[in-house]
């Protein structure tokens, strides 16, 4: 998986189907984006690793609301592909 900047993670969010005209993206996003691109991925997993790896720390990474923004979801996968 190639590393993104947020420049380009934002223009992929925007012509995606991803639900991320807000600029985020849900669990159940990033589970479908993945699923998509031939990595098998489910929302508990997305949920798991997005705990596992404090990128939604529930209280001061934006992840109250479900969601990862672009910085978040680029630290998320940097460190799920390394």
């Amino acid at each position: 998986m190639p590393k993104y900047t947020v420049a380009e993670l934002k223009k992929m969010f925007k012509e995606s189907d991803m639900g991320a005209t807000d600029g985020t993206l849900r669990f159940s996003e990033v589970a479908t984006y993945l699923k998509n691109n031939g990595i098998p991925f489910e929302r508990e997993h997305a949920k798991a690793l997005f705990a596992k790896y404090d990128v939604t720390n529930f209280k001061n990474a934006g992840g109250s609301d479900n969601k990862l923004e672009v910085g978040e979801y680029i630290k998320f996968m940097n460190e799920l592909f390394p």
